[in-house]
């Protein structure tokens, strides 16, 4: 199981929705709530109870059905387009986009250089990779506790250390700063494990 190198809009808006209801005294656990003649579980919505009045996220719950969350890419790179390939023998040459020219490296001798198809990000000049660790896990058996048989799995995973910290970047539209300032932290991904885990959000406010 490898994590992605990027962050979906939909996974931070889910992890938002459940920070927010995780701190929310009036929510309730699979709490079903009917939308326009459609039933939604855990849905964030104002309340408008007493203590609404004075919670932080309350800017967010009135505003959050109207939000707009990007992609979040690493920070500074450039993705490379799909049209893009490279030399094969010879990566410092650079592109080619076959959209506009010939699948010929024309900085290799004799103008025929073979070129392949080049996925990934580029940052400063150079082939970006997003920080990632390997791990060896053992699936737990729900009803015993213990290891279930015949369940071992690798992971992938999105890391970050002191030294050398991952750091995605992407845009919420129809929020203040104010409103995301209460959140610190957030949980990405769907388990922690396969996820981005623990995630500290900075937030800088930007004219649209």
């Amino acid at each position: 199981i490898e994590s992605i190198d990027y962050i979906s809009g939909n996974v931070v808006r889910a992890a938002l929705a459940k920070h927010i209801l995780s701190n929310c005294p009036y929510h309730k656990r699979n709490e079903v709530i009917e939308i326009d003649g459609v039933k939604r579980k855990n849905w964030v919505y104002f309340r408008g109870e007493s203590q609404c009045t004075n919670c932080p996220f309350k800017g967010l719950c009135k505003k959050f059905s109207n939000i707009k969350i990007s992609y979040f890419y690493p920070e500074g790179v450039t993705i490379i387009p799909a049209t893009a390939m490279r030399c094969k023998m010879h990566p410092e040459h650079g592109f080619v986009d076959i959209l506009v020219e010939q699948p010929i490296c024309k900085k290799c001798s004799g103008r025929d250089g073979r070129v392949e198809t080049v996925t990934g990000y580029v940052k400063e000049g150079k082939d970006y990779t997003v920080t990632k660790s390997f791990f060896a896990k053992t699936a737990i058996d729900r009803y015993t506790g213990t290891a279930k048989d015949g369940m071992l799995y690798s992971v992938l995973a999105v890391t970050a250390t002191h030294e050398k910290a991952n750091i995605f970047e992407g845009s919420i539209q129809g929020l203040a700063q104010k409103d995301l300032e209460p959140v610190k932290q957030l949980r990405i991904g769907k388990y922690i494990s396969t996820g981005f885990g623990k995630c500290s959000l900075i937030v800088d406010e930007k004219p649209s």
